[in-house]
């Protein structure tokens, strides 16, 4: 089949047939359904995970119809790397304390101050994607239930803020409501 060194008709972002270790950490991918049957087709980045003995495993941080989640991967396994720029956008109206779900943005003080919580990567616990970095790393305050400052937020084109690849809100029943206002006057009691 000929191939023309430019191509006829241009396509953006520009999508490359890759194998997984010739992606680097951090970019965007497309993989297809998971082994597992619970992931369509979709955009994934690429990313690794450190167990609590520093053993790597390398795979794709799954966004998009289902939970935000760790799929381990081959390095000879054939994705579509997405070759465009982009930033990972905070929502800061969405600040709450809540119970964390898998891909919830989490703020800290004492580790780095930006990790997306990613819920069960290995069978024994939690762990934290260090947006930085693109590597996840056990998550030491594995009390899943305890609550914890977390944002919305979105994956967004650099050059152009309003296009958004992909969006993470929590589930409409974790939002945190505002209790309703109690009036108070001279004729309340």
């Amino acid at each position: 089949m000929h191939q023309p060194q430019v191509p006829m008709i241009e396509t953006y972002p520009l999508f490359k047939p890759r194998r997984l270790a010739e992606v680097e950490l951090g970019r965007l991918v497309v993989v297809g359904a998971s082994p597992d049957g619970l992931g369509r087709a979709g955009l994934a980045l690429r990313v690794d995970a450190l167990s609590a003995k520093g053993d790597p495993t390398e795979g794709v941080l799954r966004l998009g119809a289902g939970p935000v989640r760790f799929e381990r991967h081959a390095l000879d396994e054939q994705v579509v790397a997405i070759d465009v720029e982009y930033v990972l956008q905070a929502d800061l109206d969405s600040i709450a304390t809540r119970r964390l779900q898998s891909g919830d943005l989490v703020l800290a003080a004492e580790r780095p101050a930006a990790t997306l919580f990613v819920a069960a990567p290995w069978r024994d616990g939690d762990g934290l994607l260090d947006v930085s970095s693109a590597i996840i790393r056990p998550f030491a305050d594995s009390a899943r239930r305890a609550r914890h400052v977390a944002l919305s937020w979105a994956l967004v084109e650099f050059e152009n803020r309003q296009r958004v690849f992909y969006r993470h809100d929590p589930p409409e029943e974790e939002v945190a409501r505002a209790p309703p206002r109690r009036s108070v006057s001279e004729d309340c009691d």
